[in-house]
C-alpha cells in the first residue's frame, strides 16, 4: 500500500467509555468526504507504520468524522499509541473498507459478539433507525467483565426505540449493574431456537468465531448464512 493513499484526520474528543475501553472522534481532513457503509471498519497508523483495524461505531456525514471504541488493556504498541495520542492530535488511517455490511433482503438477522466488536451491530443501529429496512435484529454480545461494557445504556435506549431489535449481555466473569446472564454467548447459541432462513453475523476473535460458526453449522445454519469477518493489522513496509 503507498503510504500516501492513508487519509489525514485529527483527533475531536477522547474519553473513556469505561475503565479498559477508549471512545475517540477522529474528523477526515484530507481527504474531507469518504464512502462508508455501515459495518466498516478503518485502519489506524501507529509509530512502526502498522496499520491496526478498528470498527466504527458511529459515522457522522454532516461534519465528516467518526468514533471508534478501542479496548487499551494489555501493553501492545496499538495500546501505547492510543494512550498516548489526544485530543488536536493528527492521525492516518485508510479510507473505510470491510464486508461485514447489512443485506438489505435480510428479514431475521442475528448478531453474535464479543467485546469491542459489538462496534459494526451499533453502526447497524444507527442505520436501521433512520431507514426504512426493518429486519428483525436480535444481538447475543458477550464480554468477560463490566469493564468491557460500553455504550450499554444506547443499545438499551435502542431496543426501547426500535420494536424489532432486541438484546441479551452475557458475562462470563463478575457481576455488573447492567442486566446481563451469567456464562459464554457461545454456550447460549446452543440453547436457543433460530429462526429459518435467519443471516448470523459472527463477530469477535478467531477462537470465538469458529466455536460460534461450528455451533450454528450442527444447528442447521448453512454457510452462506454466516458472515464473519476478521480484520488484520498490516505493515505499511511490507506492502510497499
Amino acid at each position: 500500500m503507498d503510504e500516501q493513499e492513508l487519509v489525514l484526520g485529527k483527533i475531536l474528543t477522547k474519553s473513556q467509555f469505561t475503565e479498559k475501553v477508549i471512545r475517540l472522534k477522529i474528523k477526515n481532513i484530507h481527504p474531507v468526504r469518504l464512502d462508508y457503509k455501515a459495518g466498516q471498519y478503518i485502519q489506524l497508523k501507529t509509530w512502526s507504520k502498522e496499520l491496526v483495524p478498528y470498527y466504527i461505531f458511529r459515522y457522522y456525514p454532516d461534519i465528516n468524522a467518526f468514533e471508534i471504541a478501542v479496548n487499551i488493556d494489555g501493553d501492545s504498541e496499538s495500546t501505547n499509541y492510543i494512550k498516548s495520542i489526544g485530543i488536536g492530535d493528527d492521525v492516518e488511517y485508510t479510507p473505510p473498507k470491510g464486508e461485514l455490511l447489512l443485506d438489505s433482503s435480510a428479514k431475521d438477522i442475528y448478531y453474535i459478539g464479543e467485546g469491542t466488536f459489538i462496534s459494526p451491530l451499533i453502526s447497524f443501529l444507527y442505520h436501521l433507525d433512520k431507514s426504512t429496512q426493518k429486519p428483525n435484529l436480535s444481538l447475543f454480545w458477550g464480554v468477560k467483565e463490566e469493564k468491557e461494557l460500553f455504550l450499554a445504556d444506547s443499545i438499551y435506549a435502542f431496543s426501547t426505540s426500535m420494536n424489532n431489535f432486541s438484546y441479551t449481555i452475557f458475562m462470563s466473569e463478575g457481576t455488573s449493574v447492567v442486566t446481563h446472564r451469567p456464562g459464554r454467548v457461545v454456550d447460549a447459541i446452543q440453547n436457543i431456537d433460530l429462526k429459518e432462513g435467519a443471516l448470523f453475523y459472527v463477530c469477535g476473535e478467531d477462537i470465538m468465531v469458529g466455536e460460534v460458526t461450528a455451533v450454528l453449522k450442527n444447528k442447521g445454519v448453512s454457510e452462506d448464512r454466516i458472515i464473519s469477518e476478521k480484520p488484520k493489522k498490516v505493515s505499511l513496509e511490507s506492502t510497499e
